[in-house]
Order: C-alpha cells, then structure tokens, then sequence
C-alpha cells in the first residue's frame, strides 16, 4: 500500500528530555528526538520477525558499505556520495565527511563526561583516508564494536555547534530540529535537502512530553497523539485503549532490565 503525505507525527515521551546533547544519550528521549537529525551508521534489522537471534546489520542513508577485513581486526565505511547538511548556519548545506565520523566517535570515546567510552574500547585507532572513507582499527576482532555503532549512543555531529550541542541539533538527517523546550517537547519539521526526502511522509514530527498517564491515554485514544512509548502502557492499559482508534503490536523485544547493588554498602559487603 503507497504511503500518502500526511501533516504531522506526534510522539509522547514520559519523561524529558534534559538536553539536545549526543553525551547525555543514556536516556532515551533524548536519541528519540536527536536521532531524526543526526545519522548513525548502522542499524538492526531482524531477518526474521519471530527469531531474536536473526539479527543483520544494514548500513544507514549515511554509509554507501562496509566491511570487515584483516581477520576482523579492520573495519572500514564508505560513506554515500550527496549526503548534505541541513542548509542552516553555520553548517549551510556542507557535505557530510569521514571527519565528522571520527570526531564524533572519538568525542564519544574520550570526552571527560562520556560515559560510553567502554562501548568502544576495542577501538584502537580511527583512519579517515579521504573523505568518504573511515577506517576503525581495532586492537582484536570484536563483535561488539559493529553493535556500538548501530548504538543510538553513536550518532554522528558535527564539530561546529559542539558548544551548543545542548540546545541546538543540525545534522543530514531527515527532519530539522526547530525548536527545544524544556518540560513540553521539541517541534520538528521535514527536510527537503534529505537525501530519501521523498519517502518521508510527515511534513512536522512533534514530540509532547506528557508525565500522566490519564492524559497520555485519553490522547492517544481521541487520536490526538499517534504513538507512546510501549513503556507508559500497563498490560491493563492495553486492554482498555485498543478500539476503532488505536491498533496494538507486539514485536520481540531485546532489551534488558536489572537491578545493581550497591556494594559499597555494608549490607551487602557479606557476599554470604
């Protein structure tokens, strides 16, 4: 069934977003909003909907291929020719490049207040050859890294709006990032210089932060809202929610939850 254009997207996120920037990524309303500008390099994708563990790497509208060589010690991207910045100040429509890749990754890697550098420690060094091409040298082969990359935690920035990564968000990707307000949500609007700008289909994606569920679920059920995070939903919300408006799926999920000790406590210093 062909797709047809529609006025906009609404998004529900439970909690805020506390900023705009890559860093703070360890909460996930914030790559919710900043990874529809920002592109990674990787994605999964299952190749079978009902088998977890058919999983498969697709490289994203930034990456042209990939490959591993040298036993697995060597990996290295192309990026697709024509990807452009958003045609804002102070990028105004310069070419997406294998720098912005290596400052990004090695930003994640090293920057004081990351706490994801143990996502790429297997990183030995980042080659940038030309400028469509990255190369990561790693100290063994790992199985990890190609993960990482396809991590929301590994989206590419531009170096110029560093000092203000916080507010403001100008990437490739396929919306601009037009307004950032704390406690309310973000507004974002199509971008026609995308390079797949055909195939998306919603001229504004906005995105409500909504911290009561009452509302959040009258929202959706009056079709104010289009989605909410499976994670605001109760089993008993479910129940009551689906209807002529609202259409409910399950799909296999790989995420994890645990429960961490505090072993400096002295409670638990007894392994007893």
């Amino acid at each position: 069934e062909q797709p047809v254009m529609s006025e906009s997207f609404v998004l529900v996120q439970t909690r805020d977003a506390v900023s705009l920037e890559p860093l703070d990524a360890n909460v996930y309303t914030i790559p919710e909003r900043i990874g529809l500008v920002y592109p990674r390099l990787l994605f999964s994708a299952l190749e079978k909907p009902d088998d977890a563990a058919s999983v498969k790497w697709i490289p994203s509208y930034a990456v042209q291929s990939y490959e591993s060589t040298d036993g697995g010690k060597q990996i290295t991207f192309e990026l697709k020719p024509g990807v452009k910045y958003q045609n804002i100040a102070p990028l105004n429509g310069r070419e997406f490049t294998s720098a912005d890749v290596k400052f990004s990754i090695e930003r994640y890697m090293k920057h004081p207040k990351s706490t994801f550098g143990n996502r790429f420690s297997d990183i030995n060094t980042i080659e940038t050859p030309d400028k469509n091409t990255v190369v990561f040298k790693l100290k063994a082969p790992s199985r990890y890294l190609i993960s990482s990359l396809a991590a929301e935690t590994a989206l590419i920035s531009p170096p110029e709006i560093e000092n203000d990564y916080k507010t403001k968000a100008i990437g490739p990707g396929p919306y601009i990032h037009e307004q950032y307000l704390q406690g309310e949500g973000s507004t974002l609007k199509k971008n026609p210089d995308y390079i797949d700008a055909k195939n998306i289909w919603f001229n504004k994606y906005l995105v409500k932060v909504m911290t009561d569920a009452a509302t959040r679920n009258a929202a959706l059920k009056t079709s104010q809202v289009d989605w909410i995070d499976s994670a605001g939903l109760t089993p008993a919300d479910v129940k009551t929610m689906e209807g002529p408006t609202v259409k409910v799926y399950e799909n296999i999920s790989a995420s994890t939850t645990n429960i961490s000790w505090n072993m400096t406590n002295p409670k638990f210093k007894d392994y007893r």
